[in-house]
């Protein structure tokens, strides 16, 4: 076996000693190389369980389904495949389909795409379990306009046969059409509804290649922010009193966003009259009786 001595590797040109290596740089061994955010699982800004869930539940996963929603919540399953945690589907009575949702904005993916943009092979790898035996769709569309997903259209659907009371890891390999430089979402999808026992999904992983590597792992801090592009939850304090005016106080709250998000956010949450701005500052006033003390909540959210 022969060795590469990267000292050796000159630049083109001939000038040099730097090495353009393809597998490292944008192939199956680059850095960030899984364009899906918490494909394990590990952040959930807006809580940890969602009662017949319909939006987004761990950051940046949506739930939904037809006929009566499963309830959705953070789980983990001792498999020995080294996920930390899971996205688990509880079935319900009257469940006719149930599915997990992400979707990749144009930015994430054009990095694929080769000058100028033509079609790329990407590999979609998932750890599932089912309480029961079933089919799971793993489902993959584009965007017809940049990042609007108003309207997509669909680039491949595969069907995995997950057996019951089993944690296995499944993977798909599709070429993307130039057209997804535009924002695909993946759709991971329990066909026949989830009537009893429990889904679940895990280490979600979308590469280039033809091959499913094992799992990029991400620092906590690194997914946090990752996800905050998109969603931003938490709280502040009122920093300042009008004078009482009939008995009320003003209270005036802002907050820093610590994460320049995606586009100008939707704030919801226990807010009063709220001012956002462009620059990443939110700004909100508040009318309650009385000295206002008490943390205010918030989520801010930015998603495609």
């Amino acid at each position: 076996m022969s060795t590469i001595v990267a000292s050796n590797l000159q630049a083109s040109g001939g000038g040099g000693t730097a090495a353009t290596l393809a597998s490292i740089n944008g192939g199956p061994l680059a850095g960030f190389r899984n364009r899906i955010i918490n494909g394990d699982f590990q952040i959930w800004q807006r809580g940890v369980t969602f009662t017949n869930a319909n939006g987004y539940t761990s950051d940046r996963w949506v739930a939904g389904g037809t006929g009566t929603l499963c309830n959705v919540g953070q789980g983990s399953h001792p498999s020995g495949l080294g996920e930390r945690k899971a996205l688990n589907f509880t079935g319900v009575a009257g469940n006719t389909r149930s599915y997990a949702l992400q979707r990749i904005e144009s930015q994430n993916m054009a990095s694929l795409y080769p000058a100028p943009y033509a079609s790329t092979q990407v590999t979609l790898s998932v750890n599932i379990y089912s309480a029961s035996a079933r089919t799971i769709d793993l489902i993959v569309d584009y965007a017809n306009t940049a990042d609007n997903f108003s309207a997509v259209t669909n680039i491949t659907s595969h069907s995995v046969s997950v057996g019951a009371n089993t944690f296995n890891r499944y993977s798909h390999t599709f070429t993307l059409p130039a057209e997804a430089a535009r924002g695909i979402q993946i759709v991971l999808n329990a066909e026949t509804g989830i009537t009893s026992g429990t889904v679940a999904f895990s280490l979600v992983q979308l590469e280039p290649g033809s091959v499913a590597t094992p799992f990029e792992q991400r620092r906590i801090r690194t997914g946090l922010a990752l996800c905050q592009r998109y969603c931003i939850a938490g709280t502040s304090m009122p920093v300042f009193n009008n004078a009482p005016t009939g008995g009320n106080d003003y209270p005036t709250s802002q907050t820093t966003f610590s994460t320049r998000m995606r586009a100008v956010p939707t704030l919801t949450g226990s807010l009063g009259t709220t001012y956002i701005y462009a620059d990443g500052f939110v700004s909100a006033r508040y009318v309650v009786p009385g000295s206002w003390t008490s943390p205010i909540a918030y989520v801010a959210s930015a998603e495609l």
